[in-house]
């Protein structure tokens, strides 16, 4: 039986050229034209030439969205909300404290977004980031000073499906995409993508696939303390939220995207994909994560192992210098 190296090796040898190519010609893109608007048209035109206004869009349309602490009372899903209605204020409160809200601003903008960015170097890929316009100033801020830096980010000051769905349309047609198939995704605010995310995601982005929707099961677990990562793991879980993309389509200018769903009932309304070959995203674990609405944390890590630090470091370089060890794991 291979290790979790070799095993991750073999899909490595596999995985870089492609990278590689990717990056090479968004450096190409980049050098023709900085500004981000113009870049997404260049792509645009570039993958029409000769085709006229039937042409597919290549690379497929992808938006990533994430809910940045999004003031929802009376949310069933998560302890939190869930007394929101009853008491607002003191939800709002506990909602954007700073000790909830330091892990979160730090995961979200120091490590997440820059691999995002990458995303948008490479393919064209744009990051939707809801967030109420009551949140305090300087979270507000740094989302701002967030966006200015790296063009990937659209921030959107509301919290709804319509307006994350509204701001894609008008991007759309902003960027004259005609035709062709898309797909949007969602990632919470304190959990990571990997580099090779997207790159993965993008062979099911087809017009075959309209309608589908895609779980990427495989992720790597840590804890989150001080900026610092330990007991790294594992977790295998089909179905899982961090990743989980939706396949829709560009039918004469207007974006068509199947019916919302939970994550965990997608097999039930559309067919579904699943794909464990290797780790898709970051789960941190941390004092501060919200509870579901029984109050309890959930870990989903299915084993530790020392070996898979490399892999973390190699997925998500972005948190390479901040990893410790995992001689205190559990069972270690």
């Amino acid at each position: 039986m291979k290790t979790t190296r070799e095993t991750y090796d073999a899909i490595g040898r596999r995985v870089r050229p492609l990278a590689a190519a990717a990056r090479r010609a968004a450096m190409d893109v980049s050098e023709a034209c900085t500004n981000s608007r113009e870049v997404d048209r260049l792509r645009t035109r570039l993958a029409s030439v000769g085709h006229g206004d039937d042409a597919v869009q290549d690379p497929p349309v992808v938006y990533g969205v994430t809910r940045y602490s999004v003031f929802r009372p009376g949310g069933e899903g998560w302890l939190l909300a869930r007394g929101g209605k009853e008491d607002p204020q003191e939800y709002m409160r506990r909602l954007w404290a700073p000790e909830r809200m330091d892990p979160r601003e730090h995961i979200f903008l120091s490590w997440a977004v820059p691999i995002y960015q990458q995303f948008h170097e490479s393919h064209g890929y744009r990051h939707v980031v809801q967030y109420s316009p009551e949140m305090p100033t300087e979270r507000v801020d740094a989302l701002r000073d967030a966006a200015a830096t790296y063009p990937v980010l659209a921030l959107v000051p509301k919290g709804t499906w319509q307006d994350r769905v509204g701001w894609m349309a008008e991007d759309v047609k902003d960027r004259r995409i005609r035709r062709g198939p898309a797909a949007w995704l969602r990632v919470d605010d304190d959990d990571l993508l990997a580099r090779t995310y997207l790159d993965r995601l993008v062979p099911y982005v087809t017009e075959a696939h309209d309608g589908w929707a895609i779980s990427f099961s495989s992720g790597i677990t840590a804890e989150y303390d001080q900026g610092r990562l330990s007991q790294v793991g594992v977790s295998t879980r089909p179905l899982v939220s961090m990743g989980q993309a939706f396949v829709g389509r560009v039918d004469h200018g207007r974006l068509v995207w199947p019916t919302t769903v939970s994550h965990v009932k997608a097999p039930q309304k559309m067919p579904t994909i699943l794909d464990s070959r290797e780790p898709a995203y970051l789960r941190l674990l941390h004092d501060h994560q919200d509870r579901n609405a029984h109050g309890e944390v959930d870990n989903p890590t299915a084993a530790y192992d020392p070996a898979l630090v490399a892999v973390l470091r190699d997925l998500f370089p972005t948190v390479a210098d901040h990893v410790g060890t995992v001689d205190d794991a559990p069972g270690s």
